[in-house]
């Protein structure tokens, strides 16, 4: 075994980092479940496709809202979110949306299924959204079945950018519940990498919690749409990994210095306290990027330092590890 302190460190600092993103990626998934988040994107990404960002047209008038309330549409969601409203769909097939749009467009303009005629109608009010339909008809040489696998790429092309924008608002939901996560239970990168260099026997405990861990699970970073089943996984494993916590807690106190030594009897002391706390949150600020980065990447970084790490005479601990039971 290559017995490297900073790669032990490395090791020690990669098995937390693992450990609280799977919690943060719980926490993150179940928030944008609540609040509809995917739904959200992709209402705003079919608004943007139909309704030119006009504000100038009555709701119940736009296209958009016509299409959203087709019952093809409609019916998609499910429940109710946290506003008692019907939850918009988090995901549309693009044959689903093909057809949705052909009756939504057969609603405002009664064109009977004939291209031709509703090519005539759309140029008596040409907006963006108008001009690019009735190019589609063109291209489409007003087939119908063609028109629809037209709309479908249409739709396939503007889902790539709402999924940018899912990531975007997923990232930022993550980096702020892992900086939450690490004021409230203490997670100061800076913190644990002292301790991690100062405590040979915790530091080569946590090694072997992580050896043991990473020959029993994969990582699971990902959520799909509205897929409860793998919160109760996530949640066992971050179970799992928290039956290290002997170990951990030999690391991380769990909690903050209390008032952050703010009560004090002279400025001299008062500045040092100001020092720490801003060490602190940089060290906490710290972690929240790195939790932000998602378990599948460190668990993925994880493995490959054991790998390293794996060659030669095997240093022991005296400090007792907890084996993790597969789960999930």
């Amino acid at each position: 075994m290559l017995n490297n302190p900073a790669l032990d460190i490395a090791i020690g600092l990669v098995f937390i980092y693992a450990i609280y993103s799977l919690l943060a990626t719980t926490l993150t998934e179940l928030i944008a479940t609540l609040i509809g988040l995917r739904g959200k994107n992709l209402r705003k990404g079919i608004k943007r496709m139909l309704d030119d960002d006009s504000i100038s047209i009555e709701s119940s008038s736009k296209l958009s809202e016509i299409f959203i309330g087709r019952p093809e549409i409609k019916f998609l969601g499910k429940g109710k979110n946290i506003r008692g409203k019907e939850k918009f769909p988090s995901y549309i097939k693009s044959k689903t949306f093909a057809k949705g749009l052909i009756n939504s467009l057969e609603d405002v303009h009664n064109f009977n299924k004939d291209l031709n005629k509703l090519k005539e109608s759309l140029k008596e009010k040409e907006t963006p959204t108008n001009i690019f339909i009735a190019n589609l008809i063109d291209e489409a040489n007003s087939n119908i079945e063609r028109f629809k696998s037209l709309a479908e790429d249409w739709f396939n092309e503007t889902m790539d950018r709402v999924g940018g924008w899912y990531r975007k608002h997923i990232s930022l939901l993550t980096f702020i519940t892992g900086f939450l996560i690490a004021l409230t239970l203490n997670v100061d990168t800076l913190s644990i990498s002292k301790k991690l260099s100062q405590d040979k026997e915790s530091r080569l405990a946590l090694v072997e919690a992580a050896s043991g861990y990473v020959s029993s699970f994969e990582a699971n970073d990902s959520l799909s749409k509205d897929d409860y089943e793998k919160f109760e996984i996530l949640n066992n494993r971050i179970d799992s990994l928290l039956v290290q916590d002997e170990i951990i807690g030999t690391i991380i106190d769990w909690y903050p210095p209390e008032n952050f030594g703010l009560i004090c009897e002279t400025k001299e002391i008062l500045a040092e306290s100001w020092a720490f706390i801003l060490k602190y949150i940089f060290g906490c600020l710290i972690t929240a990027i790195a939790l932000s980065l998602g378990s599948s990447f460190w668990f993925d970084l994880l493995n490959k330092l054991i790998k390293l790490r794996g060659t030669g005479t095997k240093e022991k601990t005296n400090l007792k590890v907890s084996k993790s039971k597969p789960v999930g």
